[in-house]
């Protein structure tokens, strides 16, 4: 964007322009009176973002209104990609993929394991209606493009090789966003807390399964956070 800084009476020099975005200063422009001046700044989010001008008054002056400008700028976020993987197949899923698409800034790639490693059945692979899960391609080739990985009823069954647990952990030390949906096998032998994915992990399962009511509640930055916020009661 350009702004300009015009004088009165013929004015000229230069002079200091203080611009904030949504309220706090980022920076200070100089800026030559009369002139077109470029101006870079960072929207810090999507939605409406205010981006003010401003200068210091001058002694004589009645009035500093006009020493100041304000520019409405709508942030526009690039699509939130998610890789979806269910461990099995399970009424749930319906519930993802609705809760998922129905964000039209929500791009979805979901796979299920249909059939694990352990469970062959003398079934040649022609005559499956199923596609091999391209683990390479997901988990080493394009993982940078996810901006979040979901493990749904995941176990580790061989299906993953070993050593991609560790480029999963290292997506999200580099600030790729995780979340494992789990149940009683996140507690069990096959859990992928015990593959190297645990130092990525903030708790680890304890192997006891504690059966009660529980009623989550989203915190204040799952309300506004793009996959969650649209969850019935996430107002309260």
């Amino acid at each position: 964007m350009t702004y300009r800084v015009i004088g009165t009476n013929n004015e000229a020099g230069s002079v200091d322009v203080r611009v904030s975005v949504n309220g706090e200063q980022v920076s200070v422009e100089r800026a030559t009176i009369g002139q077109a001046m470029p101006l870079q700044v960072t929207i810090p989010g999507a939605g409406r973002n205010i981006v003010e001008l401003a200068i210091d008054p001058e002694p004589d002056e009645l009035t500093d209104t006009n020493n100041r400008a304000v520019a409405l700028i709508d942030g526009i976020r690039e699509n939130l990609r998610v890789l979806l993987v269910s461990g099995e197949p399970h009424a749930g899923e319906r519930t993802w993929r609705n809760l998922l698409k129905s964000d039209a800034s929500v791009d979805l790639v979901h796979f299920t394991i249909l059939r694990p490693p352990e469970k062959q059945d003398g079934t040649p692979i022609n005559e499956l209606s199923l596609i091999a899960f391209p683990t390479r391609e997901l988990f080493v080739e394009k993982i940078k493009d996810f901006d979040l990985i979901i493990f749904d009823r995941y176990q580790h069954r061989d299906v993953l090789p070993i050593l991609y647990y560790d480029y999963i952990a290292e997506y999200v030390e580099k600030g790729g966003a995780l979340l494992i949906a789990a149940g009683p096998e996140y507690a069990g032998e096959s859990s992928i807390a015990r593959t190297p994915l645990m130092s990525a992990l903030p708790a680890m399962p304890t192997g006891e399964v504690v059966e009660k009511a529980f009623y989550p509640r989203l915190t204040e930055l799952g309300q506004r956070h793009p996959v969650t916020r649209g969850l019935d009661g996430s107002a309260t």
